[in-house]
């Protein structure tokens, strides 16, 4: 078993809004928040690349070749370990794509929640657009290369085995209402026999 304390794993396709979901998470419960994103963005630096789509997904993709579908979550594992040994109550982890990272995160701490945020294709695709961010897909084929890559490393079945879905498709209003409902849950622990906790 893990340090004292959960985890909160947020997952969802690329243009979700999962890092919405996961900030509104970490705001109201008042929890740390950590990127799986920026660790694979970080390691594209380290190698000296640039930021752009293809690098990421490469880079990702090559993590996983060398270490497993776990890579990128022994990345932040221990980030994770060093905020729950702090006296975090939980941790917000943004973007996990596979069970296996799951896995490697419910060992750091007492129990996993995990909560996956949905939107469509052209709500994904109009979100990222317009985020600008520089690695970020600037084409609707850009966004296939993201969604294929993703459901490769496992995403589909993450998705599929969330004890919460968030569907983002209505507004800022409209989620800052699913995300409270969750955070309620959490908050009474009720999320526990519900799910894999």
């Amino acid at each position: 078993m893990g340090a004292s304390g959960f985890i909160i794993a947020v997952t969802g396709m690329p243009g979700s809004g999962k890092s919405t979901v996961a900030r509104m998470l970490s705001e109201r419960l008042r929890c740390p928040l950590i990127s799986m994103g920026d660790a694979v963005r970080r390691e594209v630096v380290r190698r000296g690349l640039p930021l752009t789509v293809e690098n990421v997904e490469r880079i990702a993709m090559e993590l996983r070749r060398e270490r497993g579908r776990a890579a990128v979550a022994y990345l932040v594992r221990d980030l994770v370990r060093e905020h729950l040994s702090r006296g975090a109550r939980c941790v917000i982890v943004d973007g996990l794509r596979a069970l296996d990272e799951a896995e490697v995160l419910r060992e750091a701490a007492e129990g996993l929640c995990i909560v996956a945020v949905h939107a469509s294709p052209s709500r994904r695709l109009e979100r990222l657009l317009a985020r600008g961010r520089k690695d970020d897909i600037k084409s609707p084929e850009d966004l296939r290369v993201r969604d294929e890559a993703n459901l490769s490393f496992g995403i589909g079945e993450v998705i599929a085995l969330a004890d919460y879905m968030i569907v983002n498709e209505w507004g800022l209003e409209e989620l800052a209402s699913q995300v409270n409902r969750v955070v309620g849950e959490l908050v009474s622990g009720s999320w526990k026999s519900c799910g894999r906790g």
